[in-house]
């Protein structure tokens, strides 16, 4: 009976390993839509006992194609690193989720955060890509990306609270 205890507990790692694999992004190892769309109906959820502010930030690599047609996907995925990092290196907090929801696009969920934090930290972002070492700067292709940031309103729904943030993310 210890063996079969050995036994499921090593099925249970293996199916935990293969659900995170399954809710990450293999470029970046970043969470990817899947495990957006788990975190924004938890967080949702937790809002609706606990009221704390919670915001998404949502965020558009700037000229992926042409970076990508210029020289090649390997650049285009260095491009994807880059932000990747530059998010590690801004968002730190305990339950900040980052993901890559789309070939381009990131997502950011911050528990815990009002509106005015996101942007401040939509703001230290922009600036910590703007200093991300990227080989291709020289020949004029900078790294940047458009941020939208919303706080969750209890009145909306999850894809309304995304509207927003993305609406957010075109009038910057």
């Amino acid at each position: 009976s210890r063996a079969l205890t050995a036994q499921v507990d090593q099925l249970g790692r293996q199916l935990d390993d293969a659900r995170r694999q399954g809710e990450t992004d293999a470029l970046t190892g970043l969470g990817n839509r899947l495990a957006f769309d788990r975190t924004i109906a938890r967080q949702v959820a937790l809002h609706g006992l606990s009221r704390a502010p919670l915001c998404v930030l949502l965020i558009d690599l700037d000229r992926l194609k042409p970076i990508n047609d210029t020289h090649g996907h390997a650049a285009g995925d260095q491009a994807l690193l880059a932000v990747t990092k530059a998010l590690h290196k801004v968002f730190l907090g305990d339950g900040d989720q980052l993901c890559r929801i789309g070939g381009d696009e990131f997502a950011v969920v911050l528990p815990n955060s009002a509106l005015a934090l996101g942007e401040r930290l939509a703001q230290r972002f922009h600036a910590v890509l703007a200093e991300e070492p990227w080989p291709f700067a020289d020949g004029g292709l900078i790294l940047s990306a458009s941020v939208g940031v919303a706080e969750w309103r209890v009145s909306e729904t999850s894809a309304e609270w995304m509207g927003r943030a993305d609406a957010a993310m075109y009038a910057n």
